[in-house]
């Protein structure tokens, strides 16, 4: 290997490492040693279903006949490989363990597929025995029971044996949400187990929970890290939570319960703030539709808990500190600009380097956006996926603004400088991540347009910047500095791009990805500049 290659994986792996805490080494390193048992338990006893509980958010059907199930836009039978068919996706495989069959919406036949998985699945072997699934599993199956669904002998010491095995299992290597799930799951299993076992999953369960409830979900109600979709999730964590601690009259989950119920507005705000007026979330990091549920979904669900329906968001711009994002309105046209870290530093697995992007909706129309997420893994679409030029922002000399690497890796990480909002509403902030050179966007939205200042500082030799527009807009004409894109419904004159400072402008045939396993073809402007300073002004009809 040449030396300046050696030396460029190093320093890569030296800030990948360097960020990472203490209990994230140790536990990789106890994880190869050691040697958890597989052991039988007996059927707990069941005791009175709670009436308290209410009715949990129902899952979009997933099992749609015997063994035909879809999941990330793919359906597959599972009379071709079975459960663990090494032809599927990893990400696939995973869904389909963590059995949100028994909670979708018309359920198939929930107690066959419970008895089919415990035959078909023996301890500790395969994709439905690592923690996450089973995890997602063991709640998934509390939640089958409280909504009246019936858990026979086999089926409650199999969750016994899941809920020892996934003690032994903890992702203390991963912390963020695979160690909350972890923690989620120990305590709905607490409630159906009994003895030693049921008191070890509680005390553990709400150790895991007290301690990561107040990191997780940061003052301004935003999950740590930084993805709409994985704050979604998090936020139904929250709710299910809350629903399961009032269900129960139980000392240490009222304990529990005093720590989530204050962070359970703040937290549907933000869901709300992060949300297009289409009511759907905006696409940073990674994030995708069809995975989390919908902000709708959300919050009748913590209206049956007792919450009060979160406001429409104002008119204005408002800074979600600390999580980094602003959101601009005026009128109906809404743009979400992020100026937020890649995530907590030690945990930027899902971070894409999409520093100083945004999007930008006209009502319900959503006109310039970031790439989406449609795969997980190691393979160059993912790695694609995750890069600066998938985002509406600038890539200087080539580079990514973070060095994403390996699926879930990052080393350099670019970090946001300089945030500021002046009295007329002008945002402004800067990143690093090219370093020694300096990339300072600011934006200023008006009733119909819409004004992109990119500025650089420091030395470079090349910068792009990339703006994505939504499927539904097509380019129809261009001049020397206008480019004009109409959707199959615009009047007037559609959206409108222009530039100063441009050397060059393209537009390119790209991917918009906004669910799993879906890749939408789209338009793409491709800006060159060599000078340190482009004007980019978005202009539009006002919507009806």
């Amino acid at each position: 290997m040449p030396v300046t290659e050696l030396i460029a994986k190093s320093r890569r792996l030296w800030h990948t490492v360097r960020p990472l805490r203490s209990v994230q080494i140790t536990n990789r390193i106890a994880r190869r040693l050691a040697r958890p048992k597989v052991r039988s338990f007996a059927p707990p006893v069941l005791q009175m279903r709670p009436e308290r509980w209410q009715s949990a958010i129902r899952k979009p059907n997933s099992q749609l006949a015997n063994g035909l199930f879809r999941f990330l836009n793919e359906e597959y039978d599972l009379a071709r490989g079975g459960w663990d068919d090494p032809d599927v996706s990893k990400l696939w495989r995973y869904n389909l363990h963590y059995h949100d069959a028994l909670v979708q919406k018309d359920p198939c036949d929930p107690e066959g597929l419970i008895a089919w998985w415990i035959e078909e699945n023996p301890a500790p072997h395969g994709s439905g025995w690592e923690p996450y699934t089973v995890s997602l599993r063991i709640v998934n199956w509390v939640k089958f029971w409280l909504h009246g669904g019936t858990l026979d002998d086999a089926a409650r010491a199999s969750l016994a044996q899941q809920t020892d095995w996934l003690l032994q299992r903890i992702e203390w290597h991963l912390l963020g949400n695979h160690l909350y799930v972890n923690g989620k799951a120990l305590v709905f299993a607490s409630v159906l187990l009994n003895g030693s076992l049921g008191k070890r999953a509680e005390t553990l369960g709400l150790r895991i929970l007290l301690e990561e409830t107040p990191e997780q979900f940061l003052d301004d109600g935003g999950q740590f890290e930084r993805s709409p979709m994985y704050h979604a999730l998090g936020l139904e964590d929250l709710l299910d939570l809350v629903n399961l601690c009032q269900s129960f009259d139980k000392p240490a989950l009222r304990d529990l319960e005093d720590v989530i119920r204050p962070r359970i507005p703040a937290a549907l705000r933000w869901m709300q703030m992060m949300s297009h007026p289409d009511g759907r979330i905006g696409l940073f990091n990674d994030a995708a539709f069809g995975i989390a549920a919908e902000a709708d979904a959300l919050n009748h669900y913590a209206e049956r808990l007792g919450f009060g329906a979160e406001p429409v968001p104002e008119q204005g711009v408002h800074e979600l500190a600390p999580s980094g994002y602003v959101r601009c309105q005026r009128g109906d046209t809404v743009a979400l600009l992020d100026c937020a870290p890649l995530g907590p530093r030690y945990l930027p697995a899902h971070a894409h380097a999409d520093t100083l992007s945004f999007e930008l909706s006209n009502g319900a129309q959503r006109i310039v956006v970031n790439g989406g997420t449609s795969v997980y893994g190691l393979g160059p679409e993912r790695a694609a996926q995750r890069g600066t030029a998938a985002h509406s922002t600038v890539v200087v000399d080539g580079r990514n603004s973070s060095d994403v690497w390996a699926g879930f890796r990052v080393g350099r990480q670019a970090y946001p400088l300089n945030l500021s909002i002046t009295d007329e509403g002008v945002v402004t902030c800067e990143h690093d991540g090219y370093g020694p050179c300096t990339h300072a966007r600011s934006w200023t939205l008006g009733a119909t347009t819409l004004e992109v200042v990119d500025r650089l500082s420091g030395p470079f030799e090349k910068a792009e910047a990339f703006f994505h527009l939504h499927p539904d807009w097509v380019p129809v004409s261009s001049g020397e500095d206008d480019f004009v894109f109409r959707t199959a419904t615009s009047k007037g004159g559609g959206v409108v791009f222009s530039f100063v400072g441009a050397r060059s402008v393209e537009v390119e045939d790209g991917n918009w990805h906004p669910e799993f396993g879906r890749a939408v073809p789209n338009s793409c402007l491709r800006v060159r500049f060599d000078d340190r300073e482009l004007i980019t002004r978005i202009s539009w009809a006002a919507a009806d």
